[in-house]
This record gives C-alpha cells, structure tokens and sequence, in this order.
C-alpha cells in the first residue's frame, strides 16, 4: 500500500485479507493518514508493527489488528494513543515477552506494566486466549476506567490480590479457562461496583466466605467446572444483587439450606 491508497481525511479504516501486510515505522505518517479513530487489521498475516506504526494516530479510540502472526510488540507502541477506549488483541503468534505486550492467541508468559501506562481512557481490554503465565500487580495501574477486562483461556496460574487494584469502576470480568487452584480472600476487595464474575473452567477447591463481601453489585457469577467440594454458608450472604449463579461440574457435596437466604434475585 503506498500513499496515494489513503485519504488524510480518513477516520474509519479495515484492511482485511492483505497477505504479508506490514505494518512499518511511521507507516501511517508516511501515508498521510493521521485522522484515524478506528482501524481494524484483522487476518492480514501481519508479523511485526513497529514500534512507532502508530505514533501519528494520536485520535484513535478504537483499534484492533487481530487474527495475525505478531510475534513481538514494543513496550512503547501505544505511547501516543492516549484516546484508546477498546482494544482488542485477538489471535496472534507472539512467542517473546520481555518489555512487550503479548496479545490474544499468543504464547505470552507476562504482561510488562508499562505497556498500558499511557491509556488511561481504555474501558474494554481484551487479551483472552493468550498464555499468560502469571500478571504482574501494576499491569492496569494506569487504567483507572477500565470497565470490561478478559483474560479467560490464558495458562494463567496466579492471579495476585493486587493484580486489579485499584480497579473500582470494573464491572465485568472474565478468567475462565485458566489453571488457577486458588483465589485469595483479597482478590476482589477494591471492586465495589463489579456485576459480572467469571471463574469458569479452573482449579479451584476452596473459596474464603469473605471473597466477595465487598461485591455487593455482583449478579452474574460463574464458577462451574472447577474442583469445589462445599459452599460456605457466608460465601455469597452480601451478594443481595446475585441473579445468576452457575456452579455445574464441580463436586459439591455439602450446601447449607440457608446458604442462599439472602439471594432472592437469582437462578441456580
């Protein structure tokens, strides 16, 4: 693609099914484009973008080069793309973590911190389907309006009490699908206003009654296909708001009649 492909006014852009499409330094720039608040990338078996690929787009809000080969992403890479609300990084190939970001589909086995630190605006990050190991605590120190997070499907093994601190506006999030056999009673203390919980397909033997105390919003919750054997009478007594509760394919044996007193909104 050269520079007469574009137009400098362009504010939507998808470039889909480009074979060996790359996505160089100040690619965009040097195409003239830098009116951009939406591009999609997806399925152009793209390897590589360069550190500065996307330093010019300094209004894009939503972008997604997804269903790639990426195999390595620059710390840097997003330092100017300060307006991003969503970002999707959905199936790519990278196999290297030191300072980059791994995205959905990779073989990622840690998130640098400072990757995310200039998208303060960001409230939808997907990074599902990767294979993050474990997350460092400052990972979303920086998204302070994060409200929708994904991480299901990941080899994660940990999740770290700090880890979504001081995430007070999240209101859905999902790490289904990993390898977690625990979950510290701190965990979710800071996420006052979270609505839906997904802890499916890990495993996991054993929840604190105090876990989610401080989840009084909460009304999805999922934690089927996991190893627990009982449910603490306490476990779910402040989660006035629960309407949905899925607990299928674990090994419970032991449930108090009145464990669940205090749900009158919900479906077992």
């Amino acid at each position: 693609m050269t520079r007469e492909t574009f137009h400098s006014a362009f504010r939507r852009l998808r470039v889909t099914g480009i074979t060996g499409l790359e996505v160089e330094e100040d690619f965009f720039l040097r195409c003239n484009v830098t009116s951009l608040i939406c591009l999609y990338l997806s399925q152009n078996n793209i390897m590589k973008i360069w550190q500065r690929a996307f330093y010019s787009l300094a209004d894009l809000e939503e972008l997604g080069p997804s269903v790639n080969r990426i195999t390595t992403l620059n710390s840097q890479i997003f330092f100017y793309n300060t307006s991003l609300v969503p970002l999707s990084l959905l199936k790519n190939s990278i196999t290297e973590i030191h300072t980059w970001l791994e995205w959905k589909g990779n073989s990622v086995t840690d998130i640098h911190p400072s990757t995310l630190q200039y998208n303060s605006r960001l409230t939808h990050l997907d990074m599902s389907r990767n294979k993050i190991k474990s997350i460092q605590p400052d990972t979303f120190i920086y998204n302070t309006e994060l409200r929708r997070l994904d991480l299901k499907g990941n080899g994660t093994t940990d999740v770290r009490p700090s880890t979504f601190e001081p995430k007070s506006w999240l209101k859905d999030l999902d790490i289904s699908g990993n390898k977690i056999n625990s979950i510290q009673p701190t965990t979710f203390i800071y996420n006052n206003e979270l609505e839906w919980l997904y802890l499916k397909e890990n495993y996991i033997r054993y929840v604190h009654p105090s876990t989610f105390c401080n989840n009084k919003k909460l009304k999805h919750f999922g934690i089927s296909g996991n190893k627990l054997t009982s449910v603490d009478l306490k476990t779910f007594s402040s989660n006035r708001e629960l309407q949905w509760l899925d607990l299928q394919n674990n090994t419970i044996t032991d449930i108090h009649r009145s464990t669940f007193r205090n749900n009158k909104k919900f479906n077992i």
